[in-house]
């Protein structure tokens, strides 16, 4: 197994990263293939990138944010062989990788403050999985000194407990929380004022795809008529490609259930 082959393997076996933070990996993976792969013939070192893009971007085919930042990569490579900016190739990928990671930290950023923004004092968020955007979004709303109370629903698959995970994120911050079993999850479904998820993608239907168990909450909600919402960055909607292969451990929460994706953008409705 050559280098390549080895980094796009480690992508696709990580478990414990969300989408965004595995897209950041596979971009600066790609940095530094540059700075390995021979730059003689720069056409040629330029192609050799957007192939090894290419394979990263099967490695977690489920994940739109990969698919989706890896072509901005892509895409500037073109824009690179297009405005003939080829003396300094290697430092010319760096700035093209660096200005991506950039603009996805401000996304995120905007991504947060609108999840913020979403929450009000006095309300009880009932969430599941590992979302950092979700965590990040509570952590802020609490930064403001909004009262507020969060149940986290227990996310187990294999030996990994994403609930925990989260709740550990959330208390790190500031943010206490309730840990409960999901066969506890409709009772507390009936005193929450809200549902609030992260995502690995959002198909063009609005369906969410997110870990296990997102349907039983987004179904508990929608029965009790509680708001559902998806928090994640735009980057994360999947709407030029085909449907998406679904992993071992997640769901697919179709677009009924979710009243808004919220994104950098602010509030929006695919269907």
């Amino acid at each position: 197994m050559d280098r390549q082959e080895m980094r796009a393997r480690q992508l696709a076996l990580d478990r414990k990263h969300g989408a965004s933070f595995l897209l950041r990996q596979a971009l600066l993976i790609l940095k530094d293939e540059a700075t390995e792969l021979p730059c003689d013939n720069r056409l040629n070192f330029l192609e050799e990138l957007a192939a090894i893009a290419q394979r990263l971007q099967q490695a977690r085919p489920a994940m739109a944010a990969i698919r989706n930042g890896l072509q901005l990569f892509i895409d500037g490579l073109e824009e690179l062989k297009a405005e003939n900016r080829l003396n300094e190739p290697v430092e010319a990928v760096s700035g093209l990788v660096d200005s991506i990671i950039e603009s996805l930290d401000a996304n995120y950023h905007r991504t947060v403050m609108n999840g913020a923004q979403l929450i009000k004092s006095g309300e009880q968020i009932i969430s599941c999985s590992f979302s950092a955007t979700v965590a990040s979004a509570l952590i802020q709303a609490r930064a403001e000194q909004k009262p507020f109370s969060v149940i986290i629903v227990e996310s187990l698959w294999h030996d990994l407990n994403y609930g925990e995970m989260m709740a550990s994120t959330l208390e790190t911050g500031g943010v206490d929380c309730k840990l409960i079993p999901v066969d506890r999850l409709y009772d507390y479904v009936n005193d929450s004022s809200l549902g609030l998820i992260g995502a690995d993608s959002v198909l063009a239907d609005g369906s969410v795809i997110n870990g296990y168990p997102s349907l039983q909450l987004a179904r508990a909600c929608f029965a009790k008529r509680i708001p559902f919402y998806c928090l994640c960055e735009s980057h994360k909607i999947a709407s030029d490609y085909p449907p998406l292969p679904l992993e071992d451990g997640f769901d697919i929460i179709p677009g009924l259930y979710v009243k808004a994706v919220i994104t950098e953008k602010g509030k929006t409705r695919l269907t």
